[in-house]
């Protein structure tokens, strides 16, 4: 899985498929979130993100790869069913992976995803993202809840192309209690693929068991989903592994060395291969997740088989080097055609490989650049803060830019629109552009992603930027600044 809908520039997108091309891979997983291209309204879409995602999915499919699209990544303010949402003069604030208050609202959006992206050749949606999991169901993992968000995608997706493939969305681990839930709730004419997210920290061939099951972080709790699916007469369908994958992050809990996570790697694909059943694996994810720049300390940060520098690996090694075993000898000419089914039919491919383009071209003019710094203003014991996120205009070039080539790329903006832990915070049409509100003490001090969008006159937006800023204590009687220079994305 790559981050090729996730912010990315255009030549990451670009140099991201060429590697991929050259690792075999022939299918890709590109979510789309919803919260980012419908956030104002029912039919507000944010033609910018999109033109995003279009050229993501374009440069995927150009290459031969075919396209999983899961619809989840956040619901907006104005569907969410959150409790604790609310509005103030700083903006709007809620769990952006509560589930929507009306499904009928996510039906009409997926129907809009089908519709654009069927012309592109995507025919394979994921409804959601482990509804099992706490993080991505905060009301409490339940299938009874799931079950009418699975169904009003399954219904939108075969609406606007009856071929395509509807997948459950992906469970966290090998979840086959929850699996049995949703069969006893009537679910099964509401997918056409089942997703688990097999995630262990052990060797993927060993197995342990718990009570008389496999347990579910053994790699081998695939068997007993299967065994759940032809309990209740579904034994036609296949299992997709949309995430699995071992982290080499060296001082976070759960993780392996490089040189192990390669050695999980290969075992994997072959464990995958030997289970008939198992149509599809997305390895999670291409390249460790770029915001997080390599935390050693963060098991999150450093799943990927390259670095976010884009250096490989040993896993990526292992992974391009992996062949399926060679299949059965062919039939003698007197036999009858026997059709062979593959474990992995179509994640990897035999074709040429391609160079990866160059990241920066020899010559460009100035481009504006974004970077964030997050303020923080009150007493150490102050109840209440204030936060002010501030976005600073410059431009990127090979080199230093001079100062009449940052003053022409800050005149290209005139709107920053910004996030904070993925709630929209405003917007703000003159430089300096910046967003302030107050917080709680203790909220002030946690660990907050932020994100800002920078727009040209024309409404197109021309620079983001994305940036992690980590716990902090407050000096005594003065605001403490923490400050990056985020990764600036340029469209």
């Amino acid at each position: 899985m790559p981050d090729l809908t996730w912010g990315t520039s255009r030549a990451e997108m670009d140099r991201t498929i060429a590697l991929m091309s050259e690792a075999g891979v022939r299918w890709v997983r590109a979510n789309i979130g919803w919260s980012a291209v419908e956030p104002d309204g029912p039919g507000v879409y944010n033609e910018g993100w999109l033109a995003e995602i279009d050229y993501a999915v374009g440069v995927a499919r150009r290459a031969g790869m075919e396209v999983l699209m899961p619809i989840s990544d956040g619901v907006p303010y104005w569907a969410s069913a959150d409790p604790a949402k609310f509005a103030d003069g700083g903006g709007k604030h809620w769990n952006v992976y509560y589930r929507p208050a009306n499904t009928a609202d996510y039906g009409r959006f997926v129907r809009f995803v089908v519709d654009r992206y069927k012309l592109q050749g995507v025919q394979a949606y994921e409804i959601w993202n482990e509804p099992n999991h706490p993080r991505f169901w905060p009301s409490g993992p339940n299938p009874a809840e799931y079950l009418p968000l699975l169904k009003a995608g399954h219904e939108a997706v075969k609406a606007g192309d009856p071929s395509a493939t509807v997948v459950l969305g992906g469970l966290s681990r090998s979840d086959y209690s929850y699996v049995e839930k949703l069969y006893e709730l009537g679910a099964k004419p509401y997918f056409d693929v089942l997703a688990v997210h097999p995630y262990t920290t052990a060797d993927p061939t060993s197995c342990w068991t718990s009570g008389a099951l496999p347990s579910m972080d053994a790699f081998c709790a695939i068997e007993q989903v299967r065994k759940t699916m032809v309990a209740h007469g579904d034994g036609e369908k296949e299992i997709w592994l949309t995430e699995y994958g071992w982290s080499s992050s060296p001082l976070a809990p759960w993780s392996v060395d490089e040189a192990t996570q390669a050695t999980y790697v290969a075992k994997a694909l072959e464990k995958i291969d030997s289970y008939p059943y198992v149509g599809k694996s997305f390895y999670y994810g291409f390249r460790n997740v770029y915001w997080l720049d390599d935390n050693l300390t963060d098991w999150e940060a450093n799943l990927g088989l390259l670095r976010t520098d884009f250096s490989p690996k040993p896993a990526y090694a292992a992974f391009r080097a992996y062949r399926p075993a060679a299949p059965a000898p062919a039939p003698a000419p007197s036999d009858p055609p026997k059709k062979k089914k593959t474990g992995r039919p179509a994640s990897r491919s035999t074709s040429a490989t391609q160079p990866a383009p160059s990241a920066v071209p020899t010559r460009r003019p100035a481009r504006p650049a974004v970077s964030l710094r997050l303020v923080i203003h009150g007493a150490p014991n102050s109840s209440v803060h204030t936060l002010r996120l501030r976005a600073a205009i410059g431009a990127q070039a090979a080199a230093t830019p001079s100062r009449r080539l940052a003053t022409t790329a800050r005149r290209r903006i005139v709107r920053v629109d910004f996030q904070l832990d993925g709630r929209s915070m405003g917007s703000d049409r003159s430089a300096p552009f910046a967003v302030t509100w107050k917080v709680p003490g203790a909220l002030a001090r946690a660990r907050h992603s932020a994100r800002a969008v920078a727009y040209d006159a024309s409404g197109r937006p021309v620079a983001r930027a994305i940036a992690v800023f980590h716990r902090t204590s407050l000096d005594a009687g003065q605001g403490t600044r923490r400050g990056v220079h985020a990764r600036h994305v340029l469209s």
